[in-house]
């Protein structure tokens, strides 16, 4: 443990996390189904985590409890930019939870040994049909599922459906059609009641959300082993072009953070965000509706798969009931009365599931949310957990040409280069 905790500190001190390997050193740990279900048993659950009440964790202890009514539970919790720094300090100590939430340094635990291998619980509790390929990629590095993903989210579009119909158009369908919608608000100076700018959208400069641009816009970040990073490609050159031309000609503000606001405001016709946006948007008194991304050429609007995932540590205290834990966590029961911690899609298609979504009013993010899971793809860019660095060095990529309109083949270039050759180095 010690050994693993050397080899991995300095990359851990290196992290940065923006939001979201291999090997054979992982075993398959304890079997749930050969677990003792004795009532009675007293035992502690030990987990690493952001706070009881992320993910319908609070709701997962209080059923598990039902069954266990002598478990204990110790939740250790760190802010999500510091919980791998914290694990890793955990595991030196042998100090060793149950389980851990992750983005996606489950493959590089792996790969040192640190945790299970989740595919053989995958196979048998009956997930790995229900869940999408970009939700599989999220979870696996070279063939092994190091983790179970969970609360799964993405980027939809909103649409501010006061500045639609005082233009008389619909909803942008494509990315020409925002295009369009730009120019149109930028020929009739349109502005708010209060004398602010309206612009056609917003565009990101976070990692995680201008996937839908960069993908949907013909772009890519990796190539398919993780090994080189493709954004200075021509096609990624082109999508980051085209990002700042919504920018240089007026189609969308220049990037400072504020884009909430905006859309608060009334000042953005298109937002890309997701239904957790609903809740600011409804106490804001905005006439609105959710869409899917606004399609690509290939017909598809792409966006970022978001959320986290469970991983159960090798040397763990209580690896049996952590398994029948998280098994828990993936039941219907379960996926029905928690509002996050959604991983199979086929959940969102329960009468009880749509009942409870229509009774609190969010039935229609939440369908939107399902349709736009379809297309999403994982983002190795967002923790790019073979070169922590490499998530920074594209942040500052991005601004550098969103922002100061510098030439994105040359920004684009040197960024592509010292990613590459930091997971190289770090391979």
């Amino acid at each position: 443990m010690k050994k693993a905790w050397l080899r991995l500190g300095a990359a851990a001190l290196a992290l940065t996390m923006l939001t979201a390997c291999g090997g054979n050193g992982g075993t398959s740990g304890g079997d749930s189904d050969s677990a003792s279900s004795d009532p009675n048993e007293s035992f502690k659950l030990r987990i690493s985590t952001t706070g009881e009440s992320d993910d319908g964790l609070d709701i997962a202890m209080r059923m598990f409890k039902e069954k266990y009514p002598n478990v204990e539970y110790e939740i250790i919790t760190s802010p999500l930019e510091e919980l791998r720094n914290k694990q890793l300090m955990l595991l030196s100590m042998d100090d060793i939870p149950d389980i851990g939430k992750m983005k996606d340094w489950n493959k590089e635990f792996y790969k040192d040994d640190l945790v299970i291998d989740m595919g053989p619980y995958v196979e048998k509790w009956g997930l790995k049909d229900k869940l999408t390929d970009a939700q599989l990629e999220r979870m696996t590095a070279d063939g092994v599922m190091s983790a179970i993903t969970f609360n799964n989210n993405t980027t939809l579009a909103l649409y501010n459906k006061t500045i639609l119909n005082e233009l008389g158009v619909e909803p942008p369908k494509t990315f020409d059609e925002l295009e369009d919608l730009g120019k149109l608000i930028k020929e009739k100076n349109l502005k708010t009641p209060d004398g602010n700018q309206v612009f056609a959208t917003y565009v990101p400069t976070g990692i995680w959300g201008e996937g839908s641009w960069v993908w949907t816009l013909g772009g890519d970040y990796m190539n398919e082993d993780y090994t080189k990073c493709i954004i200075d490609s021509p096609e990624s050159v082109a999508a980051h072009t085209k990002m700042q031309e919504f920018v240089k000609n007026g189609y969308a503000p220049v990037p400072d953070g504020t884009q909430n606001q905006l859309w608060l405001n009334g000042q953005l016709a298109v937002y890309f965000a997701g239904e957790w946006s609903q809740e600011a948007s409804d106490d804001a008194g905005m006439d609105y509706g959710f869409m899917t991304v606004p399609a690509g050429k290939d017909g598809i609007g792409w966006s970022s798969l978001g959320g986290c995932n469970w991983a159960i540590f090798k040397d763990a205290p209580n690896k049996d009931k952590a398994l029948e834990f998280l098994q828990l966590m993936y039941s219907d029961e379960f996926q029905i009365e928690a509002d996050r911690g959604v991983t199979d899609m086929a959940i969102y298609d329960n009468p009880e599931k749509i009942k409870k979504w229509t009774e609190n009013g969010v039935i229609e993010a939440k369908k939107k949310q399902q349709e736009q899971l379809q297309h999403t793809r994982y983002n190795f860019m967002e923790c790019c957990y073979k070169y922590p660095d490499g998530a920074k060095i594209y942040q500052e990529a991005l601004e550098r040409i969103l922002v100061n309109s510098e030439d994105p083949q040359n920004v684009l270039s040197d960024a592509a280069a010292r990613i590459t050759e930091g997971i190289a180095a770090n391979s």
